[in-house]
């Protein structure tokens, strides 16, 4: 099972697996709308394997933070990008644990 499946599977027209991206969105959604509220950051920054869906993933996700986020039209809501290292990037940073090295 991979983040991508239900991607696939939702575009040839299975509900189900539609029902799974959509309730994976409204709950990744929730978090995001959450740390927005909190922190305001400037980006939000996707990484992990399913951050290869790109506009897939952050284009609902946008519109879900631009909804629920306080002040949402009021307020610059920030982007949501995914990471260039993609679902390399926390073997990436562990790799670096304890070096002086950065990048």
């Amino acid at each position: 099972m991979t983040g991508k499946l239900p991607f696939d599977a939702m575009d040839k027209g299975d509900p189900q697996a539609r029902e799974v991206v959509e309730n994976y969105i409204r709950c990744l959604g929730e978090g995001i709308t959450n740390l927005v509220n909190i922190f305001r950051p400037q980006v939000v920054l996707l990484s992990g394997g399913v951050s290869a869906q790109g506009q897939r993933l952050t284009a609902p996700l946008e519109e879900y933070l631009g909804r629920y986020a306080f002040a949402g039209k009021h307020l610059n809501i920030p982007p949501i990008r995914c990471a260039a290292l993609g679902n390399d990037a926390g073997i990436i940073g562990a790799a670096h644990l304890g070096t002086d090295e950065v990048g």
